[in-house]
């Protein structure tokens, strides 16, 4: 499959969307290689060639970018096809299909709302979110298929009122919104680790993400220290054999009914070290919901002198 970048604005009612470009509808439209940079402001390039003088394999990269946020004519973005890298700047609305199974890296600034969508291999995926009011979409959809992916959102501005999909799919990812404002009131957001290894990092004030199949639960620590769960978190987290991982300096279950340390068993040491946590570093907690019919317990990590 070859490259496509399509840009140009099919939304001025509030039905259109950057899916709905077409080689026709589109303001401009780059199928291959190719560039324009004769509109003002506004530049695309599609790179098909080799990264670097002694590589023999062919890297494909995608570059599109307009000098304001939503351009007249220049408000969608949408590129598909066979791409290694993706950077798109200043675009209310993206759509990105990538079908490249050896890793693809995609970065977006300042978009309001997009679809992101990579194939097998390693990927990596920065979205910077900026919105200007709570109107028309401000929903993003990102899956990442198998492999070991990143997928990280930061707020440029408006970020609560950003809903999203994340399905990070098979393979160890990691998964940070940490940086996202919380959500207002009605905005959901739904974050799947899929099957594998997974991380999410967890924003210290976001109540509102529901979040599932995760591994561990880390904070960024560059902004928060502390992470509070709920019964619920721990229903659907840490599901595997041994239990959940929580990287953070303090911790809270808030509705859990009582919290009982234990030591770790081999295979409990052999997991942490497997993943690159310290096992002298950690202890297992039980914790408890004696309310539930029948009482159920889950299986925490957490460092051992938070319990000191």
């Amino acid at each position: 499959m070859t490259i496509s970048l399509l840009v140009g604005t099919t939304n001025i009612d509030g039905t259109g969307s950057a899916a709905d470009l077409t080689a026709e509808n589109a303001t401009q439209a780059i199928e291959g290689a190719g560039s324009s940079h004769d509109v003002w402001g506004v530049d695309l390039i599609n790179f098909m060639g080799h990264e670097g003088n002694s590589s023999h394999e062919e890297f494909n990269t995608v570059q599109a970018s307009v000098v304001s946020w939503g351009k007249k004519g220049y408000k969608e973005a949408k590129v598909e096809g066979d791409v290694d890298g993706v950077f798109l700047a200043n675009f209310v609305d993206v759509h990105v299909s990538l079908d490249n199974e050896s890793g693809s890296y995609v970065s977006i600034e300042n978009a309001k709302r997009g679809y992101v969508e990579t194939s097998s291999g390693d990927d990596d995926v920065f979205i910077t979110v900026r919105s200007n009011n709570n109107l028309w979409s401000n929903h993003f959809d990102v899956k990442t298929g198998e492999g070991n992916d990143r997928i990280s959102m930061w707020d440029a501005g408006g970020s609560q009122y950003t809903s999203l999909n994340i399905d990070a799919g098979s393979g160890h990812d990691i998964v940070d919104i940490s940086r996202l404002r919380d959500a207002d009131p009605g905005v959901t957001r739904i974050v799947d680790g899929g099957e594998g290894f997974d991380v999410y990092v967890k924003g210290g004030s976001h109540t509102s993400v529901d979040f599932k199949n995760f591994e561990v639960i880390e904070v960024n620590y560059a902004d928060d220290f502390h992470v509070e769960l709920t019964l619920e978190d721990l229903s659907k987290n840490g599901q595997g054999e041994h239990g959940l991982i929580i990287d953070a300096a303090t911790f809270n279950i808030e509705d859990a009914d009582r919290m009982e340390k234990s030591a770790l068993t081999d295979s409990d040491k052999l997991y942490l070290h497997d993943h690159g946590y310290s096992s002298e570093a950690f202890v297992k907690v039980d914790v408890f919901d004696d309310f539930s019919i029948p009482d159920s317990h889950y299986t925490i990590f957490v460092y051992d002198d938070i319990l000191a």
